[in-house]
């Protein structure tokens, strides 16, 4: 609800718009839909784990870094109602993953076979799997998407920040800093009606591993919606 500030002007405070989590080890994504385009921005917050150590099929080897979170907007994925329109650009990307490395790309930053477009999803970052017995609390991170104007008609961006999980396993490596934009291309006959589309679904997948396996997420991942300050100005 919103209130009344000091000189009469109405005031919005932040609403859940919708929330989702799961309670084991073999969800491949966490997904909102139908979500309210009316608001001045969406905030997206997901907080959670992949399990990289077997749960789910795959089997990530130790001591080494792997593709982390994927993301995907609007109804633009896979079985999803805008399928056609899975086309996605990373843009302003970079990743500050160890001690003396910083990866920075234009483009998906991790997906070398398509540096900018990549088909079926975004990526947000990769994660380092330590060696050793590896448990939910040393695994979890956490990150946020901003959408500005969810319901106008341009094309929509999602701005992501956050950090990977920390490495106990080597001290050459620290916790992973994210930071990115990612939308739906439109520049493709398959998405570009879309991404002027409103910001009414997200989707956030666990990824894949190095042999094109779905990753899950571990028990207790969450992904959350909320929405700000209400506007007139949308489709002008």
């Amino acid at each position: 609800m919103g209130g009344v500030d000091a000189w009469g002007n109405t005031t919005q405070k932040y609403h859940l718009l919708g929330e989702v989590e799961t309670t084991n080890n073999t969800t491949q994504y966490l997904e909102l839909t139908g979500l309210n385009t009316s608001y001045a921005i969406l905030e997206f917050v997901f907080t959670g784990w992949i399990d990289h150590s077997g749960g789910g099929g795959t089997n990530i080897g130790a001591g080494q870094w792997t593709d982390g979170p994927s993301i995907q907007m609007q109804g633009a994925w896979p079985g999803g109602p805008d399928a056609s329109a899975c086309f996605y650009r990373s843009l302003a990307a970079f990743q500050y993953d160890s001690s003396t490395t910083v990866y920075d790309r234009m483009g998906d930053f991790i997906n070398s076979s398509s540096n900018m477009l990549s088909p079926n999803f975004g990526r947000i970052g990769r994660l380092w799997y330590p060696s050793g017995v590896v448990y939910a609390d040393m695994s979890r991170f956490c990150f946020t998407g901003v959408c500005v104007g969810p319901g106008d008609n341009t094309a929509k961006s999602i701005h992501w920040n956050g950090g990977g999980n920390l490495s106990t396993g080597s001290t050459s490596q620290m916790s992973t800093t994210w930071i990115g934009n990612t939308h739906l291309c439109a520049n493709t006959a398959g998405s570009d009606v879309r991404s002027i589309g409103p910001m009414d679904s997200v989707r956030i997948g666990a990824g894949i591993d190095s042999a094109g396996s779905p990753k899950y997420f571990g028990s207790y991942s969450k992904l959350v919606a909320y929405g700000a300050g209400k506007s007139d100005a949308f489709g002008r």
